[in-house]
């Protein structure tokens, strides 16, 4: 989740904050049940045309039409009502498995300040610098579409929960689980409780079922079913007898409730309609490849050979040839010790080389334009043709997080990068091949899915732009101390007090 420190590009002053210790994003999770959809809409009504009454004679041709434009129309609503409720639509920003730039970058996202005399927390509307929530959470993550991750305390015990806009609880998390929920800026979900919610928070995981995602609409299962421990009498004393089940704890690592036990069971694969594809002799690791248009499950029994699964089919393909770990290297390609194991036509071919197809060396890895070192020591920057788009007059070019980048291009049509000579700095567009805005010349730090940037200048200040076209692109820190969040930023003055500022570097909560 957004207070992340490790996801930042560059060296800056970042530290975490008291009171913001919110824990990163449980690993994955993501299953979707077949009736899950956030978007269902009941018929309550009949479609009703407005068609001039009929005569006593009716024309065939005219009855003809009438039903064709009828049956139109409600293809079309039917055709609408499917794709909102594709929770796997590629091209939809509601869908599962991939970000949602609208959320995280949200001008009016509610974001969280901490009152100074009760050390707890509240939310601000940025935009307006209005307190919309008050201070009484002992932890607080920014809002992340209409819902945001608290904690509080309750009867003496400290409580986390899903809040809405209006301080509302919307689902409290068990007690027995030591995660906080959080939302998965990666694959646009909530986690709570270790089960799976979409952005309308609809709970789209079963109950009893412990759920990680694993990529290409696959999911790595197990069921966890609360166990009471049944007790006897013996001599006068109560002694407890366990179920002949694995009841110390769970295997998931959240402790059993008191007087009760956690009976885990086998972990199974399943596709997105919950069909199971694969399981495990009690636990396993099981990440998916795809290759073409085919996806395949890499699943490891502990203590026995890696597995490779065609998931459509549940067919076995490749077993490894000892205990290590199959490695992920690329679509349709793995890595077993020295050798590739190229996927193909749902076989394994080996081979002692490979060249990458990933885009990793690409500015913000968007495979349009790669920065390369020109003999001077300063930078050029090519297209994807290997033309030239920028020459050797730059002596850095600082890339923004691969998110940041796409919301530029889709929100603003440019795309981005920080240019710096020594005497300027520029953000340049190089879709149109064009500085957008003038900034400072210095060291850059960018962040994980965040608009402002840090800056060190050359004459020795320290500063906190935004990238995202703001009429004034810059302010400085005189000496304030700075954590970046999720499109957002959190100053700590020198002598007490703190500034905070949102993706349009709005000051709020002062």
């Amino acid at each position: 989740m957004g207070h992340d420190e490790d996801k930042k590009y560059f060296n800056a002053r970042v530290g975490m904050r008291p009171g913001r210790d919110i824990s990163a994003a449980q690993a994955e999770l993501d299953r979707i049940s077949a009736d899950s959809n956030p978007n269902k809409v009941e018929g309550t009504g009949d479609i009703v045309l407005n068609v001039p009454a009929a005569k006593s004679k009716k024309n065939p041709k005219v009855i003809v039409l009438g039903v064709l434009l009828i049956l139109a129309i409600v293809a079309v609503v039917v055709s609408i009502i499917l794709t909102k409720g594709n929770l796997f639509k590629n091209n939809s920003e509601d869908a599962i498995g991939s970000s949602n730039l609208s959320i995280i970058f949200d001008e009016k996202a509610y974001l969280p300040y901490e009152d100074q005399s009760s050390g707890l927390f509240g939310f601000y509307d940025p935009e307006k610098n209005e307190k919309v929530i008050d201070a009484k959470y002992n932890r607080a993550d920014r809002f992340y579409g209409e819902y945001a991750s608290v904690s509080y305390e309750k009867a003496g015990v400290l409580v986390s929960a899903i809040i809405d806009k209006k301080g509302n609880v919307k689902v409290e998390q068990d007690a027995d689980i030591e995660d906080n929920p959080s939302y998965d800026v990666d694959r646009n979900l909530w986690y709570i409780n270790r089960s799976v919610y979409d952005n309308t928070m609809k709970k789209i995981t079963p109950d009893g079922v412990r759920s990680t995602y694993i990529g290409n609409g696959y999911f790595y299962n197990i069921n966890v079913e609360e166990v009471k421990e049944e007790t006897t009498e013996v001599s006068g004393e109560d002694q407890i007898i366990k179920p002949n089940t694995s009841t110390a704890g769970s295997s998931d690592g959240s402790a059993a409730a008191a007087g009760t036990s956690k009976k885990v069971g086998d972990a199974y694969i399943t596709d997105k309609d919950q069909n199971k594809k694969y399981e495990c002799k009690g636990a396993c690791s099981a990440y998916t490849v795809k290759a073409g248009d085919d996806v395949y499950v890499v699943v490891k029994n502990w203590g026995e050979p890696a597995k490779v699964i065609n998931a459509n089919t549940s067919e076995e393909i490749y077993t490894a040839a000892n205990t290590a770990a199959i490695e992920f290297i690329d679509d349709g390609v793995l890595k077993e010790g020295k050798t590739y194991l190229v996927i193909e036509n749902g076989a394994i071919s080996k081979s002692e080389k490979y060249v990458s197809k990933q885009v990793s060396d690409s500015i913000s890895n968007a495979g349009d334009y790669t920065v390369l070192a020109c003999d001077s020591g300063n930078v050029r920057i090519v297209d994807a043709s290997n033309n030239e788009v920028i020459g050797c007059e730059y002596y850095n070019a600082v890339e923004l997080s691969s998110n940041a980048y796409k919301y530029m291009f889709e929100k603003k049509k440019i795309k981005p990068v920080i240019l710096v000579k020594d005497n300027k700095a520029v953000l340049y567009d190089l879709a149109n091949k064009k500085e957008v805005v003038e900034l400072p010349a210095g060291e850059y730090a960018t962040y994980e899915n965040n608009l402002l940037v840090y800056v060190e200048t050359n004459d020795g200040k320290e500063k906190v732009c935004s990238v995202n076209l703001t009429e004034d692109p810059c302010k400085d820190l005189n000496n304030m101390s700075v954590d970046f969040f999720d499109n957002y930023a959190v100053a700590e003055k020198v002598n007490g007090g703190t500034v905070y500022y949102n993706m349009n570097l709005k000051e709020f909560g002062a």
